[in-house]
């Protein structure tokens, strides 16, 4: 069995202000991890497993640092590089992508 980490309220480190989820540095998951809202990392965040947002098109993830994760399923904005075997949604990064794999992703470079 997988393991399944769900961002809520009581997720330990997390700050939720506005509907938004933040954090507040690195964010490391060792599993998937699946988002119902926005969320905000201060830092990198480092997935081991597949960041899942349940609606792609209204949830977004920020990231101020580099994003890690085997699949990307999630509006992803990140300031630095983005590193993934296969990404699915849509991405406005400022730094480099890494993909192994596939990317079903409009691309734009907003910064």
């Amino acid at each position: 069995m997988k393991n399944e980490v769900k961002i809520s309220k009581n997720f330990e480190g997390l700050e939720l202000k506005d509907g938004v989820y933040y954090y507040s540095g690195d964010l490391k998951i060792n599993g998937d991890l699946i988002l119902d809202g926005d969320l905000i990392v201060a830092g990198n965040l480092i997935v081991d497993g597949d960041l899942i947002a349940i609606d792609v098109i209204a949830n977004i993830v920020t990231v101020n640092g580099n994003a890690t994760a085997r699949t990307i399923r999630a509006k992803l904005v990140c300031a630095e590089n983005v590193t993934a075997q296969n990404i699915v949604g849509r991405l406005a990064i400022n730094g480099n992508i890494n993909v192994s794999g596939k990317i079903y992703a409009p691309l734009a470079n907003i910064f």
